[in-house]
């Protein structure tokens, strides 16, 4: 018999919290418009799936 192969177990050790002020203003502006450009994204999905919610709702009334 062969034995499975385990898959590696991810450890992540969180040491304290990022210090966003340390952090130069061009990079806070990327993290900012990377972060904005995510939730348009994710807001841009979301409305294309409310359409259809929307109507059976109205269908109800």
């Amino acid at each position: 018999m062969t034995k499975k192969a385990s898959k590696p177990e991810l450890k992540v050790k969180v040491v304290g919290k990022p210090d966003f002020d340390a952090l130069p203003e061009w990079s806070k502006n990327a993290l900012c418009e990377s972060l904005l450009e995510t939730i348009r994204e994710l807001k841009k999905q979301d409305d294309e799936r409310k359409p259809q919610e929307h109507q059976s709702e109205s269908d109800k009334k």
